[in-house]
């Protein structure tokens, strides 16, 4: 029972992150967002793609010991895949056309630098962690320095591998004994408000910060202090990680009524954006309750777990299964699952 209690814990996790990554993602995309919105959007970005590279290093241990390196491949296909259905939804539903191979900003980085991870980690396990994971840190503090910005997505795999290495490491059992104390739980309630109503209250300061929480571009490009700004992104590691840890404290073990749509979240990663530029193209999203700033907000989270449902249909997967894993036939199915 405990164990099919930290399997809906993790469903319930999955769940919530893969949710904030779509609805973050549509407000990403309003034309005038209000204060709110962009204070949730920032909130959002402040904690739930260190949270999302966390949970997918605590599921790829077996993986990576067993060094499945025709992982990393299937990894490198999803992103070509990512790439060429997002240009074709800009091409169809936006008259725009922009297809960079090498560079990406976009929505495809995750799978390219989740590539990467796995095959750092897979070369760094005879290191001792005591030894390897502040020298990661220290890596990522650093990598915006780099003039790397998209290319590759390296700045964003040095910037985030922090987090999946700590996953990686991170005993599973353990964590969860800790997540369940009283006190935790407590004190999960106090950060979450706290850096919400920080967020809100120090907005001005705060947007002089986003960038760090993408990693899309080099500090040169983003700080307004540029000699500090490994210090800043080390205080943006700690909040990420304190953020994130309290959710994990706070969602349920329990199965929910929902729990299921948390169980494979590569199906909405991939075609949560093509969805959402044929939503805004077909929807006009700009003008959806655009005088009625409750019901527009409320209309978007309700588009969010619209396109949450839409992307796990059993009809979508098994048609999307054809173009994830072309040859599966060849490979297995398992090989293309995101944790």
């Amino acid at each position: 029972m405990e164990n099919d209690n930290r399997i809906y814990k993790w469903d319930n996790v999955k769940l919530f992150l893969i949710f904030l990554v779509i609805f973050g993602h549509i407000l990403d995309r309003e034309a005038s967002p209000s204060r709110l919105m962009e204070t949730i959007n920032f909130w959002i970005y402040s904690f739930h793609m260190p949270a999302f590279i966390f949970v997918s290093g605590l599921f790829s241990k077996h993986a990576i010991k067993q060094r499945k390196y025709l992982r990393l491949l299937s990894f490198v296909w999803l992103y070509l895949l990512a790439k060429l259905l997002i240009t074709l939804a800009n091409f169809a539903f936006a008259n725009k056309m922009n297809f960079d191979l090498l560079n990406e900003t976009g929505v495809p980085w995750y799978l390219l630098s989740l590539a990467s991870f796995y095959l750092i980690t897979i070369f760094l396990q005879r290191v001792q962690p005591k030894i390897m994971l502040p020298i990661i840190i220290v890596i990522g503090c650093a990598s915006g320095y780099l003039p790397v910005e998209g290319f590759l997505s390296l700045g964003r795999t040095l910037g985030f591998f922090p987090f999946f290495y700590c996953g990686y490491l991170m005993d599973i059992q353990k964590l969860q004994t800790f997540l369940d104390h009283r006190k935790v739980k407590w004190a999960a309630i106090g950060v979450i408000l706290s850096s919400f109503l920080f967020v809100n209250s120090q907005w001005s300061l705060a947007t002089k910060f986003w960038g760090f929480l993408t990693g899309w571009a080099s500090y040169a490009e983003i700080s307004p202090a540029f000699e500090y700004s490994s210090f800043i992104q080390l205080f943006f590691y700690v909040a990420a990680a304190l953020v994130s840890l309290s959710w994990f404290a706070l969602l349920p073990k329990r199965k929910l009524p929902l729990s299921a749509l948390g169980k494979d979240t590569l199906y909405p990663y991939l075609l949560h954006m093509p969805l959402i530029i044929l939503l805004e193209s077909g929807l006009q999203l700009d003008t959806l309750f655009k005088e009625w700033f409750t019901f527009r907000i409320l209309a978007l989270f309700f588009l969010a777990l619209f396109i949450l449902a839409i992307t796990n249909m059993p009809v979508v997967k098994r048609g999307a299964d054809y173009l994830f894993n072309p040859i599966a036939y060849v490979l297995p199915k398992q090989w293309l699952k995101v944790k």
